[in-house]
């Protein structure tokens, strides 16, 4: 193969640096915006920002070769695996996921869940299983056994236990997850407490009449993982609330039969229209 004169671009180290440094920036600048949150877990963040600086580091090692002679002719299709992800990442806009747009499918709670009770009474929202049927809260064998609960130990555990405000469960964006946990691992402890949770409207066909789910969008790792959680309400004015639309919703908690079976219940006695959160995301840990 007849090698390039001295002097010229080396096209090879050319397109290493357009990757490297077309990777650094895109990361740089979803850090920087925040908009990196709509995409992976905050906990991940740290090792982006060490990832950039470690894809800068080598490109300025590159850089001593961008005139290096070049003996083989490039083949650029081994560089398309990169180069088309790359385009895309700038060329798309960045979303937020809502619940219309996930197939919705891990049982509400499961994830934080540390007695088997609780898994194994932890409703399912299931948009994708709407239309085959099945219940759109329901028992989820399958994902139970997938669970991974390895992160938490039984210290962990009883330290995540959040704390009632003024006899009152309050769900925020800090401890939503970790509520629904608690109350499903301990129905009778919360029946008749009062709570406040702010989520969004999520119905189904599957619904009564009166119930919908104050639900949130929860991401254990990246947005690959997207599923909505709440505690099942009924409400005498659930035809008054749009889907999608965030409140600000008072009531109490009672244990009620769901498909044959006793689950958590959020009697509601009040809904406050509020705006959309800057955050919509809540995580399990």
């Amino acid at each position: 193969m007849k090698a390039f004169k001295s002097g010229s671009l080396n096209i090879d180290v050319v397109l290493k640096l357009i990757i490297l440094l077309g990777f650094s920036l895109f990361f740089f600048i979803t850090v920087q915006s925040g908009t990196i949150q709509l995409l992976v877990h905050p906990r991940i963040i740290p090792f982006l920002k060490f990832g950039i600086v470690i894809m800068i580091i080598m490109s300025l090692f590159l850089l001593k070769d961008i005139f290096k002679l070049q003996r083989e002719k490039t083949n650029l299709y081994q560089y398309l695996f990169f180069i088309i992800p790359l385009i895309m990442a700038f060329s798309l806009p960045v979303k937020e996921i809502n619940s219309g747009s996930v197939a919705i499918g891990n049982s509400t709670g499961t994830v934080m869940s540390g007695s088997s009770t609780a898994r194994s009474k932890t409703p399912d929202i299931d948009s994708a299983g709407s239309s085959s049927g099945e219940n759109i809260l329901s028992e989820d064998t399958e994902q139970k056994q997938n669970t991974d609960t390895s992160f938490m130990d039984g210290t962990e555990e009883e330290d995540s236990v959040p704390e009632l405000k003024d006899n009152t469960v309050i769900m925020d964006d800090s401890n939503f997850v970790m509520w629904i946990d608690e109350i499903y691992s301990n129905p009778s402890k919360y029946e008749g407490k009062k709570i406040i949770v702010t989520g969004f409207v999520f119905k189904d066909k599957q619904f009564k009449e009166n119930e919908f789910v104050p639900a949130r969008m929860m991401m254990t790792c990246c947005a690959a993982d997207m599923s909505t959680v709440g505690l099942l309400a009924r409400y005498d004015k659930t035809s008054e609330l749009r889907e999608n639309r965030w409140f600000e919703f008072t009531g109490t908690i009672v244990n009620s039969e769901f498909n044959g079976d006793k689950v958590p219940v959020v009697n509601i006695e009040s809904a406050k229209r509020i705006a959309k959160p800057q955050n919509e995301y809540v995580y399990p840990y």
